[in-house]
């Protein structure tokens, strides 16, 4: 067993690398195809767009816009409590 060890170090490279021998990374490789880009763009320009009405809702306010009443409640009157 301790044969067969031996013999698989001695089947490893050498890995200890000068700073001369380090490998590069060619970029040219990893090039973005079309519909990269175009996922990229329609993924950013929505989240963008997106980001800017929710800012723009946020900072316009509710206005003079009153659509619906669901905030009002009327106070019971004293005859109205006690019949209920």
């Amino acid at each position: 067993m301790v044969q067969a060890i031996a013999r698989r170090t001695r089947q490893l490279p050498n890995l200890s690398l000068t700073p001369h021998d380090q490998p590069t990374l060619n970029l040219s490789s990893y090039a973005m195809t079309a519909g990269g880009w175009i996922n990229l763009t329609l993924s950013v320009g929505f989240v963008t767009v997106l980001f800017t009405y929710c800012l723009y809702r946020v900072l316009k306010g509710p206005g003079a816009r009153h659509e619906h009443n669901l905030a009002h409640v009327e106070p019971l009157g004293e005859t109205e409590a006690e019949s209920r």
